[in-house]
């Protein structure tokens, strides 16, 4: 392709979307447009860019563990489908208990 002037170097993309591209953003919601059916329904979630929060409420942690389990699972198998890779060093997780 040709760009101002400049050549760019054909390569060849087997899956996903090249970093950085204009479009990978876009192609990325609409690869999560839909993750709210795979996790459990207690299970609240928020997308930003290539970014997403998951987070959930009970009165037993052992239950919230559980919840948040199952829709890590789903998670976990809607991107091994799409050939998806989640970062683990950028992964993290917070455990916050709150008692009246």
């Amino acid at each position: 392709m040709r760009y101002n002037g400049c050549l760019s170097k054909s390569r060849k993309i087997l899956t996903s979307v090249p970093q950085g591209s204009v479009l990978g953003p876009f192609l990325f919601l609409l690869y999560v447009n839909d993750i709210h059916t795979i996790i459990n329904k207690d299970t609240k979630v928020a997308c930003y860019a290539d970014d997403i929060a998951i987070w959930t409420s009970d009165r037993e942690i052992d239950i919230s563990e559980k919840k948040l389990q199952h829709s890590l699972n789903g998670i976990l198998k809607r991107t091994q489908s799409l050939k998806l890779k989640i970062n683990v060093e950028k992964t993290t997780n917070c455990l916050c208990l709150y008692n009246r």
